[in-house]
């Protein structure tokens, strides 16, 4: 299943998607600058479980995204939470400037 999530500056839609439209389960969240991606990953998880599924049934990740913060947030955990490949379809904040 494809996990996609749509990310705007008030609300970010979760879909899961089978193999066609429409999608099989969505969710919307309050989109949250501060939330960190171990937060996100508690919350999509519990959402899969509500519907009985699992992390591991989803093999693919996708991200439109408005707010480059959060893009940078979700791409880590869909990184470290559900390792499938990911495409991400905004801007990524650029990494921090580490001082010498």
């Amino acid at each position: 299943m494809l996990l996609a999530l749509d990310v705007g500056n008030t609300q970010t839609v979760v879909g899961l998607f089978d193999d066609d439209y429409p999608p099989r389960h969505t969710w919307r969240l309050t989109t949250v600058a501060e939330r960190t991606a171990d937060e996100l990953a508690l919350l999509l998880r519990d959402l899969l479980a509500l519907v009985g599924l699992s992390p591991e049934q989803v093999d693919g990740a996708a991200v439109s995204s408005s707010v480059p913060v959060v893009t940078t947030t979700v791409a880590r955990m869909v990184e470290r939470w559900f390792p499938v490949p990911l495409v991400v379809a905004g801007a990524l904040r650029p990494p921090r400037r580490r001082r010498p």
